[in-house]
């Protein structure tokens, strides 16, 4: 998926924690969006890319690699709960958000080292499927967030 539909997945799962945390508190609710956006788009950011090791351990190396594991998005909540960081669990979402949208745009090693990568579907990136994603995911958070905040 392109940058902007893992931003807005990232809203998204923002927009469902505020929902089932019962934030009511805009500002907080703002901040809590602000950190699910940014951690939607995280995975990309820390991929680790080592010239040849992709091919060595497939599947842990490289785009979509250790970045898009369930187990290091669980990780990644654990130290931001463990450190008094009060929007993990937005943290979390938006990270998540992440892996799901991967997963239908092509797959994602998400269980490794168990083998293979789980696929829903080859959404093409940067595509029409993809921008048209992007837009009703914005709409849809944006429609939970107007019902929480109001």
């Amino acid at each position: 998926m392109h940058g902007s539909t893992h931003l807005a997945g990232g809203l998204l799962a923002g927009a469902i924690v505020a929902q089932v945390s019962g934030q009511s508190a805009p500002g907080h609710i703002m901040a809590g969006l602000a950190v699910a956006g940014m951690a939607g788009l995280v995975p990309d950011w820390v991929q680790i890319n080592l010239p040849g090791a992709n091919s060595v351990v497939k599947g842990m190396m490289g785009h979509r690699g250790i970045s898009h594991w369930a187990l290091t998005a669980l990780v990644v909540y654990a130290i931001a709960h463990a450190g008094g960081f009060e929007y993990s669990l937005y943290v979390l979402g938006g990270w998540l958000s992440h892996i799901a949208l991967d997963i239908i745009s092509g797959g994602v090693a998400v269980f490794w080292p168990l083998p293979g990568r789980l696929t829903l579907a080859n959404v093409k990136t940067g595509g029409q499927h993809d921008k048209i994603m992007g837009a009703c995911l914005l709409v849809l958070a944006t429609t939970i967030i107007m019902g929480v905040i109001w």
